[in-house]
């Protein structure tokens, strides 16, 4: 998934949504991003704990080609997932 075809499938969504990522039996917030290659990757940093909001996902990538590639990486010891889509909870987005 890149990039504009994450706009397009959050379009209607609330930009209040926070970015989680699956973490075993539970969620960890998403609070940093990494673009590199054309890559972005999505993780949580050692010293954040607040999770990125949708609306702030968009602010920081606005100037970012639509074809960037997204990935995601669940730990600092694995590498980075190229990200197939997301699921909604109720007040979040959890990429795939």
């Amino acid at each position: 998934m890149n990039i504009g075809q994450f706009r397009e499938a959050t379009i209607d969504l609330s930009p209040n949504l926070l970015l989680l990522l699956p973490q075993k039996n539970y969620f960890i917030p998403i609070t940093n991003l990494r673009f590199s290659e054309n890559n972005l990757t999505m993780f949580k940093s050692a010293t954040a704990n607040r999770s990125l909001s949708l609306q702030q996902f968009f602010k920081l990538t606005e100037n970012l080609p639509q074809v960037t590639n997204l990935f995601i990486q669940l730990d600092q010891s694995s590498p980075p997932q190229l990200m197939f889509g997301f699921r909604m909870l109720d007040h979040a987005i959890v990429p795939y």
